[in-house]
């Protein structure tokens, strides 16, 4: 069985804006496994459209990207979400902040049993028994 990977909001970016570091990284280091991202990083991906200088070009780039790839889109469900609010409390807790998005997606690797590739490595690494790619690393 190849390699499950969960694409973050960064490398997704990259990939939407054909950055050929992204691109690159994708077809070689990746080129063996199967890709995909969550519902929370769309909703993310789609929150930035009003920040760029051209938000309808940048959805329509992101809409033409979605369409044409068959990258799978897992949803957000109940397992998961119980699983990052126990971490996020966990940090708090400690006096550690971490993003409730990006613990959302590391709980949806987990429960599902993908890698998560991410240039913000420091987002994740305190997550247990998440494994981690970056396309810094490479």
């Amino acid at each position: 069985m190849s390699v499950r990977y969960l694409v973050d909001t960064d490398v997704l970016l990259d990939l939407i804006n054909g950055l050929d570091e992204a691109v690159e990284f994708l077809d070689s280091d990746l080129s063996d496994g199967y890709l995909a991202t969550t519902a929370i990083t769309v909703a993310e991906v789609y929150a930035g459209v009003y920040a760029s200088r051209d938000p309808d070009r940048t959805r329509a780039r992101i809409e033409h990207f979605f369409a044409t790839t068959q990258m799978e889109i897992i949803p957000l469900t109940t397992q998961p979400a119980r699983i990052a609010g126990l971490f996020f409390g966990s940090f708090v807790s400690q006096g550690q902040m971490t993003g409730l998005p990006d613990l959302l997606n590391a709980a949806i690797a987990l429960d599902h049993k993908y890698t998560i590739v991410t240039r913000n490595i420091r987002h994740y690494e305190r997550v247990p028994k998440l494994k981690i790619v970056s396309p810094a690393e490479t």
